[in-house]
């Protein structure tokens, strides 16, 4: 059973688990039942009853360690009883001092009012069920006179039996979505009872999902929002009192963004001030999950979280005249907005600036002005105002907008040692990937960094360093290099093994991987929605071979080309180098691959994932083929540079694999 977390300032996506189907779920919910009884402040009482129970070895640590998660300043929770039920029936009551109250586990990153109650089940073996029964108590709403509810279940999860009673009064306007779960209604005097059940014991195996993974899930919403305008004056109403414009704020703005600018300029300057100044913190305590807090206070701590970062920005360009708005995202793989309005889908915070029509993301320390990440292009939004939120969509990122470039010079000496430097290049949205890249670089340290990163990335007994620039500096662009020494080429030296072309210290997805969806299928569906984007990626290889060795057979070239797609590889020897140059070209006007679109990319992704897995074998050279004595001129790069290219996370050809 799995309940989303309601939190605005956190991004992610809920994929469900895929196993064979003769596989017996480690753990069954026997039993789940919950009933909330809401008031018209929005405040509320939820009893819940539970029984989960041990399939085999493997579900005995999860049904045996319980954590019921609540927000301490705006809920209180009571166990009302738990114990172990044994196989045989033996009941085994729970001791008072087995029931835990605690801060879940601290990644560093989040200061949330988030607890638990944990409870350790006894004596409990493969066979038995942990029964609990608890009650939690809403003392205070997420929003004063609204009601928001969600519940998603696991398709992959094994439930014997669901079921949800929502107790309301009749005066409360409700607003419904349910998914995959008997639905019914009742009314009861001046209340009226909406119930779910759900049954599914024996899960069937899933599909991977990548866009809008928990629109597939069985679930249910409710909310007392109308629409989604609704949602956003409520947010903009609450956020109001935050915006106070104090003179240490005005005299900051005026510091930063001198009248001499343009308001332009001046937004860039305020922006790149709160980007690289006001450190990213989630914060979820209380109503603060969904609330800011007040600019004067984001300012003094220095620090703060997605609401934190958009409020600042906004009273600093109020200081200056510029009109700012908040844009409520979905950060994950979410392309729609679900149909009843809630904040549970809206799980981030950006800046509109209606004057310049741009949207920007200040909780990127890396992100220049006016550039998002990719995750963040093609979007709904909820653009919150007082009186007067609508919905709009964040841009599709432009053709051209966004650049990786990498050039490689290797050598391979007679003794099976690679050494070689690459460069990479980028600009747009994959230049926050490579300055992310870098801030871990200097964290670790040129060398160990490099160490790390070419383990990864498949080499042998290797070794390097990084030359990195700043990460923070606010240019267009960003590149870095490294240099790398690696082992383990005496079997291919001597004929005994085939390679592929080594991509040197390229720790880039190759080209074509990621911007239309992975190269390699993995358990995904050819006819699967997947995230799609333009985008231009490209390596240039060089390979210098010692002398008295070739390459037997230089590959035939290679282009790929469709209504939305490009992809070329073209291979040349020249003396004692081979190089290679592929070449990568998206064009799409739309966030999602789908249909005839989806298709088409499927069929030229196979092909460009079978180019490269192209061999190739060391041969010794036949004496016309050696190269004659003379200077040896640096070669230069076969890249276009009005075409540079893009990188996005790993989705398909793991990296580690083209470098063997």
């Amino acid at each position: 059973m799995t309940r989303v977390p309601f939190v605005l300032f956190t991004a992610g996506v809920l994929l469900s688990p895929a196993f064979a189907e003769e596989a017996t779920p480690a753990i069954t919910w026997q039993k789940v039942e919950r009933t909330i009884s809401l008031n018209h402040d929005g405040t509320a009482l939820w009893r819940e009853s539970y029984e989960v129970t041990a399939n085999n070895e493997a579900g005995v640590e999860g049904a045996s360690r319980i954590a019921e998660p609540y927000d301490a300043l705006r809920e209180n929770v009571k166990i009302i009883e738990a114990y172990t039920k044994k196989a045989d029936g033996e009941i085994v009551a729970v001791a008072p001092g087995a029931i835990f109250d605690m801060s879940p586990q601290d990644d560093g990153v989040f200061i949330t009012s988030i607890r638990q109650k944990l409870i350790l089940f006894p004596n409990f073996e493969s066979g038995d069920t942990a029964h609990f029964v608890l009650e939690k108590t809403v003392t205070q709403p997420e929003f004063p006179g609204h009601v928001m509810i969600s519940q998603v279940t696991d398709p992959g999860t094994s439930v014997a039996l669901l079921s949800e009673e929502v107790r309301a009064p009749k005066s409360l306007n409700l607003h419904l979505d349910t998914r995959g779960m008997a639905f019914t209604t009742e009314d009861k005097g001046d209340a009226r009872i909406y119930r779910w059940r759900y049954q599914n014991a024996k899960p069937e195996a899933q599909d991977d999902v990548w866009i809008s993974p928990q629109a597939h899930f069985p679930s249910y919403a409710l909310s007392s929002f109308a629409n989604y305008g609704e949602l956003g004056n409520a947010y903009a109403g609450a956020m109001a009192p935050k915006l106070e414009l104090t003179p240490a704020l005005v005299e900051l703005a005026n510091k930063v963004a001198p009248a001499t600018l343009s308001r332009r300029e001046q937004a860039e300057k305020l922006y790149d001030w709160v980007a690289t100044h006001i450190r990213y913190v989630g914060l979820e305590l209380g109503r603060g999950g969904w609330v800011p807090h007040e600019a004067a206070a984001i300012l003094a701590n220095g620090y703060g979280d997605c609401k934190d970062h958009d409020t600042l920005l906004q009273v600093l360009l109020k200081a200056k005249g510029i009109k700012a708005q908040s844009a409520l995202i979905n950060a994950g793989a979410e392309y729609a907005l679900p149909p009843v309005p809630s904040f549970h889908a809206l799980n981030h915070v950006i800046t509109y600036l209606p004057e310049f029509k741009l949207y920007v993301d200040s909780t990127s320390q890396v992100a220049p002005f006016g550039v998002l990440a990719y995750s963040e292009y093609g979007k709904p939004v909820v653009i919150a105002t007082p009186s007067a939120s609508g919905t709009a969509h964040t841009p599709v990122l432009a053709t051209g907008a966004s650049s990786l470039q990498a050039v490689t010079e290797q050598t391979l000496a007679p003794d099976g040692t690679l050494r070689g430097t690459t460069r990479i290049e980028t600009a747009g949205p994959s230049s926050l990937w490579l300055r992310g890249r870098a801030l871990s670089i200097l964290q670790a340290g040129p060398t160990q960094a490099a160490q790390n990163e070419l383990a990864n990335l498949g080499y042998q007994h290797a070794s390097g360093r990084f030359e990195i620039s700043p990460p923070l500096a606010r240019s267009r662009t960003y590149a870095l290099t490294g240099h790398f020494t690696a082992d383990g080429w005496s079997e291919k030296l001597k004929g005994l093994q085939s390679f592929r072309m080594p991509r040197g210290f390229n720790m880039a997805d190759p080209p074509g991987d990621g911007s239309m969806g992975p190269l390699l299928p993995l358990s995904l569906k050819d006819d699967a929605e997947v995230q799609c984007t333009a985008m231009h990626n490209a390596e240039d290889i060089t390979l210098r071979l010692p002398a008295g060795y070739r390459v037997k057979d230089i590959p035939a070239d290679t282009k790929i080309e469709t209504a939305h797609i490009r992809y070329t590889a073209t291979w040349r020897r020249e003396d004692d180098a081979l190089h290679l140059v592929r070449v990568f070209d998206s064009k799409v006007d739309v966030p999602v691959c789908s249909g005839a679109l989806r298709a088409e990319a499927v069929g030229a992704l196979k092909a460009i994932a079978h180019e490269q897995q192209t061999r190739l074998w060391l041969v010794p050279a036949k004496p016309q083929d050696l190269p004659k004595t003379r200077e040896q001129k640096p070669s230069e790069p076969r890249i276009s540079e009005s075409k540079p290219l893009p990188s996005t996370p790993s989705l398909g050809v793991g990296v580690a694999a083209l470098n063997q």
